[in-house]
């Protein structure tokens, strides 16, 4: 049995700002989701900004950031309290370390999920990275806009009833995919084994899981499951994904630690899907 995809309207705008984010492209993405589908699957969920544009009837959302994941809980579960939580917080540099400081182990869920949302929201950049004790130590950002309205918080935890939140490998996510569902791929972009580790949290996507997400899709496609996959172009991912519709386009980056090195990509739009355009 299908659900039909609600893919009008206004957009719900993402509570949780994400280094990597394709808020920018997702009237191109909106493209590509089928009318009618079982249920839609994002593995890398992030901010969840193309989920919060075409609000499905069914969802699983997925990632390997744990603190991510409980403040999606939190989020749905008390999002009038959350809001007052976050709002609440004094914004200045001094405030925004000592909350950095505090040990999440240490803090009840609610008061984690404040303390996510308060440090992704007045931190550099929306970079979520840990150093090798697992401790966030991403510095006081600017220009990081103005704390989302307290409806905004109800609009978004609206949309996560419908979803099942799972903190887990983007592999287990997709295993979970059947005939008739949709899955979206947004990846970190990873270029080396080296790059800086932990900037997506611990164990996060790095080059080598290149291999294993190219192995995920070839088993969507063999148990019937549409997909999206959408990365920075790269001839070698595109000649080992099964062959079907691509199309690339321009997309700005803005995970770069300065404003200068920050720069437009080709991004690689891959689906087993026709192309929504021919």
């Amino acid at each position: 049995m299908t659900t039909k995809t609600e893919i009008t309207g206004a957009n719900i705008r993402p509570i949780i700002r994400w280094a990597g984010s394709k808020r920018q492209l997702v009237p191109e993405l909106k493209k590509w989701v089928p009318a009618n589908i079982r249920t839609y699957i994002e593995p890398f969920a992030g901010s969840a900004c193309l989920f919060l544009s075409i609000r499905p009837s069914h969802a699983i959302l997925g990632d390997i950031n744990a603190e991510l994941m409980l403040t999606y809980r939190q989020l749905r579960r008390n999002p009038t309290a959350l809001h007052s939580a976050v709002a609440a917080i004094e914004r200045t540099p001094r405030q925004y370390y000592r909350q950095r400081a505090k040990r999440p182990e240490d803090l009840t869920a609610f008061e984690r999920a404040t303390r996510f949302i308060y440090l992704n929201r007045n931190c550099f950049n929306a970079v979520y990275r840990v150093n090798n004790r697992g401790e966030f130590n991403v510095p006081w950002g600017t220009r990081t806009g103005t704390i989302p309205k307290a409806e905004e918080f109800r609009a978004v935890a609206l949309a996560l009833r419908k979803a099942e939140l799972h903190t887990d490998d983007f592999e287990a996510v997709m295993a979970r995919a059947t005939t008739g569902d949709f899955v979206y791929l947004d990846p970190p972009y990873s270029t080396s084994a080296a790059d800086e580790p932990g900037l997506f949290g611990a164990n996060a996507f790095t080059r080598k899981d290149l291999q294993r997400l190219v192995q995920a899709t070839h088993r969507l496609n063999d148990v019937g499951a549409m997909f999206l996959l959408s990365f920075e172009y790269d001839k070698k991912l595109l000649t080992e994904l099964s062959p079907s519709s691509w199309k690339i386009v321009s997309a700005r980056r803005h995970v770069a630690g300065f404003s200068g090195a920050r720069r437009k990509v080709k991004e690689l739009l891959f689906t087993n899907l026709r192309d929504p355009g021919q």
